[in-house]
C-alpha cells in the first residue's frame, strides 16, 4: 500500500503535451456521445477514406486504409490536435476527451495498442445513411473512390496525357464540384467538408508524387517519383 500522499504508480502524466502534438485521436464507438452532445462537431473532424494512404503513428508506417476512419482534425500545418491549448498545456475538452486519449499512457502504451484499431467510427455511424447528407456521402464515394485513384496514379505518373490522366482529372473535378455545391447550396462550412467528403483529393494527390494544376478546362498533371513503400 502506498503511503498517504504518494502515487501507487511511478509514472504519471506530466502534461508535456507530446501526445497532443503528435497526432489527434481517431473516434471509436464509445465516442459517439461526444458527437451527439455537441462536444465534438463536424468542424472538428476529418475523414480518412477507404483506400487512402495515411501515416499510422502507432505502427510508425504508411498504410492503405481498408476501411475509413474519422479522426479529430489537426491544427493547420502540423499534427497538433485542434483541442490542444499550447500556452496552458491543456486540452479544451479534457473531461470529455475521446477514448484513445483516455486510455493512452506514454509510459505504458499497451492499452492503446490493444484498442486503437478496434470499433473505429465511420461517417455512417454519425450520419444516417437515409438522410440527405448520408446520400451525398454515398454518391461521393461512388464518383470519387480513393481505390481507383491509387490504381490510376502510376499510369498518370508515366504519361500525364494518358487516358488514365483524363479519368483522374474527372474524379478530381467531381470531388471539387461536390465540395463547392455543399458550400454554395447547403451552406456547409469549409472545415466541415473534411468530415463530410474527406480531405480534398486535389490537395492530397501531390503528396503521392503527382503535381496537380487547376486549369480552365479542369486539371493537368506532371509526374514525379512515386514511392509507395
Amino acid at each position: 500500500m502506498s503511503a498517504p500522499g504518494t502515487l501507487a504508480h511511478p509514472e504519471i502524466c506530466r502534461r508535456c503535451g507530446s501526445c497532443c502534438r503528435s497526432c489527434p485521436p481517431a473516434l471509436h464507438g464509445e465516442d459517439k456521445e461526444l458527437y451527439i452532445q455537441g462536444e465534438v462537431g463536424r468542424q472538428h473532424l476529418v475523414t480518412f477514406r477507404q483506400g487512402e494512404r495515411v501515416f499510422d503513428n502507432v505502427q510508425n508506417k504508411v498504410l492503405t486504409l481498408d476501411r475509413e476512419m474519422v479522426r479529430i482534425r489537426s491544427l493547420p500545418r502540423g499534427q497538433t490536435c485542434i483541442f490542444y491549448e499550447p500556452g496552458q498545456r491543456a486540452c479544451r475538452i479534457y473531461p470529455k476527451r475521446p477514448l484513445e486519449c483516455r486510455v493512452f499512457a506514454c509510459w505504458d502504451p499497451q492499452d492503446l495498442l490493444h484498442r486503437y484499431a478496434k470499433d473505429r467510427m465511420q461517417r455512417m455511424d454519425l450520419v444516417s445513411p437515409h438522410s440527405a447528407l448520408g446520400q451525398i456521402i454515398s454518391e461521393h464515394e461512388r464518383m470519387c473512390p480513393w481505390g481507383r485513384v491509387m490504381d490510376l496514379l502510376p499510369g498518370v505518373q508515366r504519361d500525364p496525357g494518358s487516358v488514365q490522366a483524363q479519368e483522374l482529372a474527372g474524379i478530381l473535378e467531381a470531388d471539387q464540384s461536390m465540395r463547392q455545391g455543399l458550400q454554395e447550396q447547403a451552406g456547409a462550412l469549409e472545415p466541415e467538408l473534411d468530415f463530410i467528403l474527406g480531405r480534398s483529393m486535389a490537395a492530397v494527390v501531390p503528396g503521392l508524387g503527382l503535381s496537380v494544376r487547376r486549369t480552365r478546362d479542369g486539371f493537368s498533371f506532371q509526374g514525379q517519383s512515386i514511392k509507395f513503400a
